[in-house]
């Protein structure tokens, strides 16, 4: 509960805005795996994702991120964008098992104060190690965004 009202506290305190090179969000993802997740932007349609959490065992994943934005309509309380991420995922077991992710999904951005990305994505992992084989990945999560520091210098 501290850890709540702790991750609260700093949303409420730290000015931000999304979207724009540089801004990183964290937030969590639910589903297979289960993670918690950060978001880079590199510019207005490129991020970088990461994710460190469990599925049957612990699993780290990463994935470049293209938005697309013009794809759907859009919402007048918010943005919307499809997206596809391309990434690597290593789950820890008895082996090691590595895999390559294909990641479509929907990013919905609300009109709010804070900036908050809800998102929902699912896909295949092939998993190139202890037998090639093929898994589907997937969940809903939300991020809140925070101002770097050298946008905050701007």
């Amino acid at each position: 509960m501290k850890h709540l009202i702790l991750a609260s506290a700093l949303l409420a305190a730290v000015p931000a805005a999304a979207q724009q090179a540089g801004q990183l969000g964290l937030g969590l993802l639910l589903g297979d795996p289960t993670s918690g997740s950060l978001k880079y932007w590199i510019n207005d349609v490129e991020a970088v994702d990461a994710g460190i959490g469990v599925s049957q065992n612990l699993v780290l994943h990463s994935d470049y991120v293209y938005h697309g934005w013009e794809l759907l309509p859009q919402s007048k309380r918010g943005r919307l964008a499809a997206y596809g991420a391309l990434g690597g995922r290593l789950e820890f077991m008895d082996e090691t098992d590595f895999g390559i992710r294909v990641m479509p999904g929907l990013s919905y951005w609300p009109t709010l104060k804070r900036p908050a990305e809800f998102f929902i994505e699912i896909g295949p992992v092939v998993r190139l190690t202890n037998g090639v084989r093929v898994r589907i990945d997937g969940g809903f999560g939300l991020r809140f965004y925070f101002e770097s520091r050298r946008q905050a210098a701007r």
